[in-house]
């Protein structure tokens, strides 16, 4: 349960203090956050997933556990990834579905994706390592094509010896993150034949994907990431709300966007209340705008009549003089 504010107005500033790296809130400490610190970025879950996207394809599975060869490989997998998952990478892994996994992959600083979570479900073939694993895009939702991979714009074929789930998922953020927009990404999933990086770039536009994206994950988290989600975006917020002020975007559709990212951190516990301003400010900016083109259009119209004035008074006395 959260804990009452300090009254102490230097206390009260000194919650207020901002982070290094998010410039967020010190937040009121609670359960969403102690699960959110808790959150490991690689373990193996007893839950059952049945949201996931290959779960259909159980029937070929039904004995996998069986098979020693494969249960080895996978086992070595899990150690490998419990000790060598990157901060930036989550990954869940299923004690009844050893053939599955889920992972999170968070969007880096300095690309459109900051802030956002991109999720994946993976499933690995019977003969893995010798085939790569299948890998579907939660947050796009298509299929991607793991037979070759990319690191820094070169194509490596896969290979058996060489490469892991975790270089898949590298690889993933290779293309993704090294990409200027979201459409020039999405085609870069199809890992053998990027998209030309000629896409032009509307700021606005993709950072409003971004965020439909986090209000989707927020609304309804994948299994298994429920305790994640929360407190992630909660401990994302500010940074998220600011980018509003910094752009100074004053659409109308943004605006809106504003507000229920807004309500959306609200529900997550996080304190957004001094970001009203910047509601109020292009509130009042778009009020101004609308005066302005009333009072444009006010003005037009007078004149418009005034002319017409002046034109029937023209007609009438030439058919006097008619």
């Amino acid at each position: 349960m959260d804990r009452d504010l300090p009254n102490n107005p230097k206390s009260t500033r000194d919650m207020e203090t901002k982070s290094n790296m998010y410039g967020e809130i010190e937040e009121i400490y609670d359960q969403v956050q102690t699960k959110f610190n808790s959150f490991k970025n690689f373990r193996i879950s007893s839950n059952n997933p049945f949201d996931h996207h290959y779960f259909s394809y159980r029937s070929s599975y039904r004995n996998i556990s069986l098979w020693p060869i494969f249960s080895r490989r996978i086992s070595q997998e899990w150690e490998f990834l419990e000790q060598n998952t990157p901060s930036s990478i989550f990954l869940r892994a299923y004690e009844q579905r050893i053939n599955l996994m889920r992972a999170a992959i968070v969007g880096p600083p300095g690309t459109p994706y900051h802030h956002c979570l991109f999720f994946f479900d993976i499933i690995y073939p019977s003969d893995y390592p010798a085939t790569p694993p299948k890998i579907y895009s939660l947050s796009d939702g298509i299929d991607l094509d793991t037979t070759s991979l990319r690191f820094c714009s070169k194509v490596e074929e896969w290979s058996p010896e060489e490469y892991s789930i975790l270089h898949v998922l590298e690889s993933i953020q290779d293309q993704i993150f090294g990409s200027k927009s979201p459409d020039t990404a999405k085609s870069c999933l199809f890992f053998s034949s990027p998209k030309s990086e000629e896409v032009k770039y509307d700021e606005e536009m993709d950072f409003s994907l971004m965020c439909e994206k986090m209000i989707k994950i927020l609304k309804r988290p994948p299994r298994d990431f429920e305790d994640f989600v929360p407190g992630y975006f909660r401990s994302r917020a500010h940074p998220i709300l600011m980018k509003f002020k910094e752009k100074n975007y004053d659409s109308e559709a943004m605006i809106d966007l504003f507000v229920t990212m807004f309500k959306m951190f609200e529900s997550t516990g996080a304190y957004c209340k001094h970001h009203l301003d910047f509601l109020k400010s292009q509130k009042n900016k778009s009020k101004q705008n609308l005066d302005s083109l009333v009072a444009q259009k006010t003005k037009s119209s007078e004149k418009n009549k005034a002319i017409v004035s002046s034109l029937q008074d023209h007609l009438f006395a030439n058919c006097r003089l008619n």
